[in-house]
């Protein structure tokens, strides 16, 4: 994703990998198999497709705002707005906010960050400002990393967590259904069935 983006593959995967130490030295005292032994003791499946659905999410994304060009994010914001996920989400506060930069900023090269379990590190955003990365769309971002953005001059729209995760998770849920399983949305997850 950042070496298409233009960053050289070299940097981001070694940028990557210092951000990946960190993230495994936060979660490392988590109780991983919290959920796992809750389903074994209710004697219930469990298959955790999480990311999965992120990287349908991603593709999805990619591809819907890859199919034109924007003069500038208030254009590209009228497309994220398309997406019944995010029109939904917007009725109810939550749908997609620039965070960073404004609606007239001319968008530049545009990179959708769906995907990957976590934010990349302060220096990976470096990286993409100086590969002429002009707009970020993501899922979700910490306020550190929105102000080291705006230093770099990167528009950033915050898409909401539970609107892009409904995204991926109703492309795989229509596959799913059509095997006759009932789902049932709750917890934020908004269903929307597409023809496929």
């Amino acid at each position: 994703m950042f070496a298409a983006a233009g960053v050289p593959v070299n940097v981001a995967q070694s940028l990557f990998d210092i951000r990946k130490e960190a993230v495994q030295r936060r979660f490392s005292p988590v109780n991983h198999s919290r959920a796992v032994d809750a389903a074994r003791l209710l004697k219930m499946p469990l298959m955790a497709v999480h990311t999965v659905w992120d990287n349908l999410g991603y593709q999805f994304m990619t591809k819907h705002i890859g199919a034109k060009s924007y003069y500038n994010v208030d254009e590209l914001m009228d497309a994220l707005l398309e997406i019944p996920e995010f029109s939904e989400a917007a009725h109810g506060k939550a749908g997609p906010l620039i965070v960073s930069g404004s609606g007239k900023k001319r968008t530049g090269k545009i990179v959708v960050g769906f995907t990957g379990g976590t934010n990349p590190s302060k220096e990976l955003y470096i990286e993409l400002a100086k590969a002429g990365v002009g707009t970020l769309v993501e899922m979700h971002l910490p306020e550190e990393v929105v102000q080291e953005l705006r230093a770099l001059h990167i528009t950033v729209i915050d898409t909401g967590h539970m609107a892009s995760d409904s995204i991926g998770a109703n492309l795989y849920l229509d596959q799913v259904e059509k095997k006759g399983v009932e789902t049932i949305p709750c917890s934020g997850f908004m269903r929307v069935k597409r023809k496929v």
